[in-house]
């Protein structure tokens, strides 16, 4: 409740910026909005322009093919190509309305490069992913579960609301609650099985649950994890999740946030499915952010319209493939880019690289300002009207409840108004719920479902040395209760810092250390070091979302740590 005091911030930005020989003015919303449109039309133009030359080259280049004709030697010096790529990123806390408004402006501008899952890592079977995950039940039956896995969640700090239900469950129903970890983490109930392995064991882990399930009911594993399953060592934790579920009246399996912040969220996702259809158990997702499955029915995703559909959508790239592209223009939706992405390194230095780029946002943070050229004042969720859709797939509808802060406005309405600017059909909005009525519209026809329809095939990865993890800390979630002062100064709040257990300290020769110097990749920083039980051996524990998150790269990569040497303590 105290996340309130994030709206009004040092930071809050309050009248539109335009960012002019490197240093930011004030501007006029006519004159800001205006500026936005023309680089946006000019970005999509140059991309038609690009589509239509690549259109004759390749008719020129078949024509020389069949002709035999000698092709000279391009100029060494020749200038390199101009991008006209544009993108937008989503934050998974925007309102359905805004979702919905920016992949309408990207696509009508024709671009399908947009993108609301900035956690995630693993994209290759995006294509049979659900509609909507969604959590396979309504919230109620929680409590009345008699078993559960939960894969890759720490439901206790990422959705409180949930882990009541499941409490409920264990204290009045003596429930099988069980979990599948890169950490141990505190629940406050009876936890019946409570697996932590290093983040790259956990789909070895998972197949040997999946080995004992079969083993249960004696049929054979499908196809996509036979070898998988053959492979896999089951334990007796692993055989007691499988006759707990098997035996359950009403039981679940589900895949939390940090399991889809995995980087092999696929491999996870079908193991985990396949449990929950051989035990007869219902399969879930319990979601990132306040309205990610908003933001699948809005079409926020680079391979899907509204609605989930694939029929005359301009489809685009996901935030991975994006990474280290050459953006003629790109649109942040309620994002800090430093804090909100799964490699934050990455996304700065594409923001970096970018021709222009556009926040419409709340606040104006040091790394917004650094990559933005115009910055635009959006209103909180306080005080504009939207949608959130739940896990269970429940429409909520609200209204602002105090006035916008200084000259913000409501997202929804500036990106109508840079539809209208850019010329594009269809922006004539009166309100929210014209735009929420327009989605709803687009998913009548929907039927909720978790099921994989052709399921790759999983592979057990062995996968050495020590290992990054990564989740993100509970009030270090979003823009808002990252500057909530009294969030701040709980037991849940986070810096950034490395965890390793005291073994794990003692094989790296750092146990005595209170700041070690962690390299990842081409990047090296110090950091404090902190001894923490929880935390398996391999594993290395570095917060996401928090300052400093974009000082490494992935959350989870290969890491090596060592103590400090007396050079580095002298500088």
């Amino acid at each position: 409740r105290f996340s309130y005091e994030g709206i009004d911030t040092e930071d809050r930005l309050t009248t539109p910026m335009i960012k002019r020989d490197g240093e930011w003015q004030a501007a006029d919303w006519d004159s800001a909005l205006q500026l936005v449109a023309d680089k946006l039309k000019a970005a999509a133009e140059l991309k038609a322009q690009q589509l239509v030359a690549e259109k004759a080259a390749a008719e020129n280049t078949e024509a020389d093919d069949a002709s035999e004709a000698p092709v000279e030697a391009e100029d060494a010096d020749a200038a390199e190509p101009v991008s006209a790529e544009m993108a937008a990123f989503v934050s998974a806390n925007s309102t359905l309305e805004e979702q919905y408004l920016a992949q309408k402006l990207l696509r009508g501008l024709g671009s399908g490069n947009i993108d609301f899952r900035l956690r995630q890592s693993d994209f290759s079977d995006q294509a049979s992913a659900p509609v909507m995950p969604w959590l396979g039940q309504n919230i109620e039956q929680l409590e009345k579960l008699d078993a559960a896995l939960l894969i890759g969640s720490n439901v206790r700090k990422e959705q409180p609301i949930a882990n009541l239900r499941l409490r409920k469950a264990v204290v009045n129903n003596n429930a099988q609650i069980s979990f599948l970890n890169p950490r141990l983490y505190d629940f406050n109930y009876a936890v019946a099985n409570n697996i932590a392995v290093a983040q790259q064991n956990m789909v070895a882990e998972l197949a040997a649950i999946a080995a004992a399930v079969f083993k249960l009911s004696g049929n054979s594993a499908p196809a996509s994890i036979a070898d998988a399953v053959t492979k896999a060592q089951a334990g007796a934790s692993h055989e007691a999740i499988a006759q707990q579920l098997n035996d359950a009246d009403s039981a679940t399996v589900i895949l939390g946030n940090i399991a889809g912040m995995h980087t092999e969220f696929s491999a996870l996702r079908v193991l985990a499915e396949a449990i929950a259809k051989e035990t007869g158990s219902s399969f879930g997702y319990l979601t990132d952010g306040a309205n990610a499955a908003g933001a699948w029915l809005a079409g926020a995703v680079p391979h899907r319209g509204a609605g989930g559909t694939t029929d005359d959508v301009i489809t685009g790239k996901n935030v991975a493939e994006l990474m280290g592209e050459k953006l003629a223009a790109c649109l942040l939706l309620n994002i800090e880019p430093d804090t909100d992405a799964a490699n934050a390194q990455q996304l700065m230095a594409t923001l970096d690289y970018a021709d222009f780029v556009v926040s419409v946002s709340a606040y104006e943070s040091a790394s917004l300002k650094r990559v933005a050229d115009v910055m635009l004042p959006a209103a909180c969720f306080m005080e504009t009207s939207g949608t959130y859709v739940n896990a269970e797939g429940f429409w909520q509808s609200f209204k602002g409840v105090v006035e916008a802060k200084g000259g913000a406005r409501p997202a929804w309405k500036v990106l109508r108004v840079l539809g209208n600017l850019t010329g594009i059909e269809g922006f004539d909005y009166l309100s929210s719920a014209d735009i929420k009525n327009e989605v709803r519209s687009s998913c009548e026809s929907i039927e909720l479902s978790n099921a994989i329809d052709n399921a790759a095939k999983v592979a057990i990865n062995a996968t050495k040395g020590l290992q990054r993890a990564s989740d993100v800390p509970m009030y270090a979630a979003d823009a808002i209760v990252r500057r909530a002062a009294s969030l701040q100064n709980t037991v849940d709040a986070q810096s950034i810092c490395v965890r390793l257990n005291s073994a794990e300290a003692e094989r790296l020769g750092v146990s005595a250390a209170s700041t070690v110097t962690v390299k990842q990749g081409d990047s090296s920083v110090v950091l404090p070091l902190v001894i923490d039980e929880s935390i398996p051996d391999a594993s290395a524990w570095i917060p996401m979302a928090v300052e400093g998150n974009d000082l490494l790269g992935s959350a989870f990569a290969a890491v090596s740590i060592e103590a400090m040497t007396s050079e580095a303590v002298g500088a």
